[in-house]
């Protein structure tokens, strides 16, 4: 059997890094990043991406019917729209 270390990109030391999907970031608004799966508490961020770059601030998803409007460029967000994102982006 395979060891873990042996395989190239494989974390090194117990340390995991998070997840990321990268897309083409001119036509996405939504970006999703999954936690590690081997932390405790493990979950997702999502994360808007305005005029093409990816926002530092998490943002929470709103509850379905009320959209969320970016004050920069924009673009609603809605309930949808994180779904699609978790599912496109979650590894």
């Amino acid at each position: 059997m395979e060891n873990q270390g042996d395989k190239p990109g494989a974390s090194s030391g117990g340390i995991a890094k998070k997840s990321r999907k990268f897309v083409d970031c001119d036509s996405m608004v939504l970006a999703y990043i999954s936690d590690p799966l081997d932390e405790e508490h493990s979950r997702g961020h999502f994360y808007h991406v305005c005029r093409g770059v990816l926002q530092k601030e998490e943002v929470l998803p709103p509850p379905p019917g009320e959209p969320i409007a970016c004050t920069v460029c924009g673009v609603e967000l809605e309930y949808e729209d994180f779904i699609d994102a978790q599912m496109k982006g979650g590894t």
